[in-house]
Parts: C-alpha cells; sequence; structure tokens
C-alpha cells in the first residue's frame, strides 16, 4: 500500500522496437499519464527494453498499459506502430 492506502503492483513490461533513447522518454511519459500508474522506469534501448512500472491494478489493467505502448508512434515516423510488448 502506499501513503493514501492504494494498492501498488510494480511490474515489467518487456518492449520490442525501442531504437533510441526519444522513444524511451516517449513510451514512459505515455504510460504514466495513464489513471492508476504511479511510475514508469525504462531501461535501455536495444532490441528488447524493459520498463519499470508501478501501478494500481484497481484502476489500471495490464491490457490499458499495453495498448498505451503500442498505440505509440515511432520516432522516425509518427504514423509507424513500431513498438511490441513481449510476452511478460
Amino acid at each position: 500500500l502506499d501513503v493514501n492506502g492504494n494498492i501498488n503492483v510494480n511490474g515489467t513490461i518487456k518492449v520490442k522496437g525501442v531504437t533510441c533513447s526519444n522513444d524511451l522518454k516517449t513510451l514512459s511519459d505515455n504510460v504514466k499519464v495513464l489513471k492508476g500508474v504511479s511510475d514508469c522506469v525504462p531501461g535501455k534501448a536495444g532490441p528488447t527494453s524493459v520498463f519499470k512500472v508501478t501501478y494500481n491494478p484497481e484502476l489500471v489493467s495490464t491490457t490499458e498499459i499495453y495498448k498505451a505502448i503500442e498505440n505509440t508512434g515511432g520516432c522516425s515516423d509518427p504514423d509507424d506502430r513500431p513498438y511490441k510488448v513481449k510476452g511478460n
């Protein structure tokens, strides 16, 4: 429980297709704005990047978090959707 008495879960999400540090920040920011997510800390860019997410499962589902990642536009082509969540 956090200071407000909310249930918070720490999870890791593996994401393919992250090629630069701008991608990491954009993806992290898009996850952090979800209601129920208190933090999203990106790892390093590479073939598979790991994001550490702290969230309240009563307010946001992992499916919603995955969608926020996979619906993020690429840094070289904003119309592209290059990011894929790997089975966690």
